[in-house]
């Protein structure tokens, strides 16, 4: 009777083995299958989403990154902060955040500073003056010698800034401020 019962139970063994032993190299393949396919639904999709992204140059960058926050709300020292539905900035704020998205926030300090602070932060490299701005350079408007407000040079005479409500974040000519232009701050990034 043992012999019959270790039979009985060697026989079905060696058939599980036999398939047992394949399952590993079937799940390798089915493994690799599904890799290969996933890699190749990702080639497919890639210049479609990172095509765009990687040919921006870095102003470019800069000036999406500000359009996007258009119509956002001005309150005093926030850089981007939402309550509710709403999201808020400063106009130095604004300049932060941009560029803090961007990847760029190394080009104009590395840290959130206030409008005189950025102006003084470039004067000490040789980066301030009134000619020739170029898409993504800063811009400060003040009067008297006092800076008043800092925004980013979109191009065509038009800059984005965090303005005082009703306004808040907008798109608006560079001369059309109360303000005088002071200086553009000149951002070292590719054009």
């Amino acid at each position: 009777m043992t012999h019959a019962v270790q039979g009985a139970i060697g026989a079905p063994t060696s058939a599980p083995l036999r398939v047992a032993s394949r399952r590993p190299f079937v799940l390798i393949f089915m493994a690799l299958a599904l890799a290969l396919t996933l890699a190749a639904l990702g080639a497919m999709e890639a210049p479609a989403v990172l095509g765009g992204n990687n040919k921006l140059t870095q102003a470019e960058r800069v000036i999406r990154e500000a359009r996007s926050h258009v119509g956002a709300r001005f309150r005093m020292g926030a850089e981007g902060q939402r309550r509710g539905r709403r999201v808020y900035f400063d106009c130095s704020g604004l300049v932060y955040r941009v560029y803090k998205d961007a990847g760029l926030l190394s080009k104009i300090g590395g840290a959130r500073l206030g409008a005189t602070s950025y102006m003084r932060w470039f004067q000490r490299r040789g980066l301030a003056n009134k000619r020739s701005p170029k898409p993504g350079d800063l811009i400060i408007w003040g009067r008297r010698g006092k800076v008043h407000h800092i925004g980013i040079f979109t191009g065509g005479n038009r800059a984005i800034s965090a303005l005082i409500n009703p306004w808040g974040v907008t798109s608006h000519r560079v001369n059309g401020l109360p303000e005088h232009l002071m200086t553009y701050l000149h951002v070292r990034i590719e054009r």
